[in-house]
């Protein structure tokens, strides 16, 4: 990886909720990270949807 801690573009919170109420909630919450997510983890996170996906008919527990 070239630039790992490169950020994403941060995503847009209006996106997140057709509610007032609960985005401003969301917003004021100190426990929300607003910043982008850095390049390396998201490309790490990427790789392990991959590869859940392509194991998942391997799959033996029930799920709903």
């Amino acid at each position: 990886m070239i630039l790992p801690k490169l950020k994403t573009e941060p995503l847009d919170k209006a996106s997140l909720t057709r509610s007032e109420e609960v985005l401003d909630k969301y917003m004021k919450d100190p426990l929300v990270y607003t910043g982008g997510t850095r390049a390396r983890t998201g490309a790490k996170l990427l790789g392990a949807i991959k590869k859940i996906q392509s194991k998942v008919e391997q799959l033996t527990l029930s799920y709903l």
